[in-house]
């Protein structure tokens, strides 16, 4: 793997040398902890998931090649068609869930007692979050799924917007 010499960013040997096991790794393919840390000579697991986490973002980047983690194992490669419905998946997962703890913490302000500029920026960060925490429900999934099957392709942004008040 070549690096950039405009680049303002300097790639480790490290990194580079776990891109280049990365890249070799077939489709469904596994990557264990114990192959990338004997190949750089540092616990990818403990002290240098950094540098792992580097290449992993490099090669998906770089080349289309996504990973995910294997617990206690590794990683393992994505194929092609499994990428968009894990990312989905995982990505509205995490947005429903951090949405609804910052819910609960903006809740937890006693509302009496803030000033009206306060009171303006914990009731946007509620219905903003409100929002978020709605949309990444199952049941919206689905009627934008139901949408984009018949548009065969992806929404438009003013079309996804209007499948939420369905």
């Amino acid at each position: 793997m070549e690096v950039k010499k405009n680049s303002a960013f300097v790639a480790s040997i490290d990194m580079l040398k776990l891109c280049e096991l990365m890249e070799a790794v077939p489709e469904l393919g596994p990557l264990s902890y114990e192959t990338m840390s004997d190949a750089i000579g540092r616990d990818v697991r403990n002290g240098a998931r950094h540098i792992m986490e580097s290449a992993r973002r490099r090669v998906q980047e770089q080349y289309g090649i996504v990973f995910i983690c294997d617990r206690t194992k590794g990683l393992r490669r994505l194929a092609n068609e499994e990428i968009a419905p894990h990312a989905s998946e995982e990505g509205t997962g995490k947005i429903r869930r951090t949405a609804h703890r910052s819910i609960k913490q903006i809740e937890a302000a006693d509302y009496d007692k803030l000033s009206n500029d306060q009171r303006i920026a914990h009731n946007v960060a509620r219905s903003w979050l409100g929002a978020l925490h709605l949309s990444a429900k199952p049941n919206q999934r689905k009627e934008i799924e139901r949408r984009v099957a018949e548009a065969h392709e992806s929404l438009p942004f003013a079309k996804t917007l209007e499948a939420f008040k369905k």
